[in-house]
C-alpha cells in the first residue's frame, strides 16, 4: 500500500489534509481491486510466469530463456 507521503507526491500541489488523501486512496485501491477482479472473471488478463504454459499469450510462449 502507499503510504501518505508517497501519495503527496503524486498529487502534486493540491495540498489536501491526509484524511482526504486516505479517503482517495482507499478508493482508488477498491476500484482497482474490483476491475482486475472484472478481468480476471471475464478472461481479459491471463496469469502465467512460465512460458511453456498453454494458455500464456504467444509473445511470452516465443520468449527465450534468461
Amino acid at each position: 500500500m502507499l503510504t501518505i507521503e508517497e501519495c503527496k507526491k503524486h498529487i502534486g500541489n493540491l495540498n489536501l489534509p491526509d484524511n482526504e488523501i486516505e479517503k482517495i486512496r482507499e478508493l482508488l485501491y477498491a476500484f482497482v481491486e474490483r476491475t482486475l477482479d472484472y478481468g480476471l472473471e471475464n478472461g481479459m488478463f491471463v496469469v502465467t510466469k512460465q512460458p511453456w504454459e498453454p494458455h500464456a499469450p504467444k509473445e511470452i510462449q516465443n520468449r527465450q530463456p534468461r
